[in-house]
């Protein structure tokens, strides 16, 4: 199309020009044409996203053929008086060419045009581009409160079925939910069923001096349109009560008057790696006694992890240890009658129970995917009574039923590879 407009613009002042000039006493006959227009450009709306038409009027005289170059990369316009639609704010620079029966002219104007991004609320909600949210790992990542949010009724985590959930926001305005696998229904007595379809659409209500608010579209026939569970809140409305690159809190009214709070945050790598530790809620562990020679090997770094000990059979007092982590970065440890404490020889003694809390975090240096920090405490370890002195289990290998932990940093002289089982996983077999 952009050819064809030049090609055809170009025969026409040829024409032109071959018949309107003529050397007659050195004069040209017609009158030259002036090139000038104005801009009307969008101001930015309270609902965003929104399109950035800018309407141009032609103010050129004695002319008869326009080219309009908007600055932005877009092919040229013939229209007397266009409006264009632009893509993103910027700062651009408008040409009008406009010919006459004696020739042609040249108007410039620089327009600076705005978008939805220009929104700060907007910007950090969709990306301005495309940005993924799901569930924050916080122990109160849900709250119900009352009505004038002086008194909560309840908090608590997202369930297991929800911690995986993805809800997606497009600058263009496109919604998109993934729940991958299931949906945490309140519908069906709050329990974990098929994935519900939702909303396929949002809109940011963003009046100056208000709280902004995400206001869904209608839900896809068959669906139900919801951020975080799928309590009906009124006009399908949450207010975003805080946002920044990395967090998100909503607020939505219940239909009996009292509020709904969820917190969210952008998933990332170690989230992935936690969920699949902790199930999204709790998740058990054994060590794997069936693996040959063992599940537990010695050696002197992460270059050679069996170099003092290739692996051997488990203790019987250890092949009943349990070892549970939590979403809330619990970790419980059940020896069942007793605990093997290691030795020359190692003996199995009394069960050395413990429940505590630990950190997650990425591995700061060596092998690993993801880090379990515990208190540097002689009574809590993973495994083996004789870990490394810095307490902590670097994860090398993930999937919902299997895990293998290096016990050490790799730079102590010693590291320990723990093979694990999930406990059901052992159970059904």
């Amino acid at each position: 199309m952009k050819k064809n407009i030049l090609i055809t613009l170009s025969a026409v002042l040829t024409t032109f020009f071959w018949t309107a000039c003529k050397e007659s006493d050195n004069i040209l006959e017609g009158t030259p044409s002036e090139a000038s227009f104005t801009a009307a450009i969008t101001a930015v709306p309270d609902t965003l996203p929104f399109v950035q038409k800018v309407t141009f009027t032609n103010g050129s005289k004695d002319a008869f053929i326009y080219k309009w170059d908007f600055g932005d990369g877009s092919n040229p316009s013939a229209e007397a008086n266009p409006v264009h639609i632009y893509k993103s704010s910027n700062t651009f620079t408008v040409k009008l060419t406009s010919v006459g029966k004696a020739g042609s002219s040249e108007s410039t104007r620089v327009i600076t045009v705005q978008d939805a991004c220009s929104n700060e609320t907007f910007r950090k909600l969709t990306s301005c581009g495309v940005q993924k949210w799901t569930w924050s790992s916080s122990a109160d990542a849900i709250k119900v409160l009352s009505a004038d949010a002086s008194q909560v009724f309840f908090a608590g985590p997202a369930a297991g079925c929800q911690v995986d959930d993805k809800f997606t926001f497009q600058a263009d305005g496109t919604f998109k939910y993934d729940a991958n696998g299931e949906t945490f229904s309140v519908q069906a007595g709050y329990s974990c069923q098929p994935a519900i379809a939702n909303a396929t659409s949002f809109k940011l209500a963003a009046k100056a001096g208000t709280v902004p608010k995400i206001i869904l579209g209608p839900a896809v026939t068959g669906g139900r349109a919801f951020m975080g569970t799928t309590d009906q809140v009124v006009g399908n409305a949450y207010e975003i009560r805080s946002i920044t690159d990395e967090t998100m809190v909503l607020r939505g009214t219940l239909q009996d008057g009292n509020l709904i709070e969820f917190k969210f945050q952008l998933p990332s790598d170690l989230d992935n790696v936690k969920l699949l530790l902790t199930g999204g809620a709790t998740r058990s562990w054994k060590l794997d006694a069936s693996k040959v020679p063992g599940p537990i090997t010695v050696g002197p770094n992460d270059g050679d992890p069996t170099g003092f000990f290739g692996g051997g059979p488990l203790s019987p007092c250890q092949v009943d240890d349990i070892y549970t982590f939590g979403q809330n970065n619990s970790i419980v440890y059940n020896a069942g009658a007793e605990t093997f404490v290691a030795g020359n020889p190692g003996s199995c003694q009394a069960p050395r129970n413990y429940s505590t809390n630990f950190t997650f975090t990425n591995v700061p240096s060596g092998a690993g995917i993801a880090q379990i920090n515990l208190p540097v405490n002689a009574q809590l370890f993973i495994g083996i009574t004789d870990r490394p002195s810095e307490n902590v289990y670097r994860i090398l290998e993930i999937n919902d039923n299997r895990m293998v932990l290096r016990a050490g940093n790799g730079n102590s002289g010693v590291v320990f590879d723990l093979f694990l089982l999930e406990l059901i996983n052992i159970d059904d077999d």
